[in-house]
């Protein structure tokens, strides 16, 4: 019986080392340490996998045999460390498919990606949504923006807190 599941449990680990989940994985965990290549190569499937949940929510989180969630928070906080590797266009459209849509969870890594990706567009297309119809991409967008500005701001729950609480927030 124990050889039976340790050959099912290899299959299953070879199945899931196939998937976009995988590979987008080692971008992930490259947080942790300096780029190697195998991560540097992942990064394509890291902007992929991010891409994914924005438009197939449903299926992104029922996909894998674990969280989706800690995946997203490891890619997102990797292109914090590294910065956006070339992929500034995608990364900054995903900034703000976060701030135009109810919040997901570990959205709040996208506004400390912003930082990474600061440019007169991002702040354009964050002046925009501070002009929505919608008050939650106006809050959204006014944190983001304020996030910009105060590079010693951290970004976390709290600090999203004090921020609404505040004075024109």
């Amino acid at each position: 019986m124990t050889a039976e599941y340790d050959q099912a449990e290899a299959m299953q680990s070879n199945a899931i080392a196939q998937t976009l989940y995988s590979v987008a994985g080692k971008f992930g965990r490259a947080r942790y340490q300096e780029l190697d290549d195998a991560a540097a190569e992942s990064v394509p499937y890291a902007v992929l996998f991010l891409r994914w949940e924005v438009g197939f929510q449903d299926e992104w989180r029922t996909a894998a045999p674990w969280s989706p969630w800690e995946q997203k928070e490891r890619i997102l906080r990797g292109f914090i460390k590294a910065g956006p590797l070339g992929w500034e266009e995608a990364l900054t459209d995903l900034v703000m498919a976060a701030v135009n849509r109810e919040h997901w969870c570990e959205d709040r890594w996208y506004a400390a990606l912003a930082r990474r990706l600061d440019s007169p567009e991002l702040r354009n297309l964050l002046a925009d949504a501070a002009a929505s119809t919608d008050p939650l991409v106006r809050l959204r967008a006014g944190y983001v923006s304020a996030v910009l500005d105060d590079q010693g701001m951290p970004v976390t729950v709290a600090s999203w807190r004090r921020w609404l609480a505040a004075p024109g927030g």
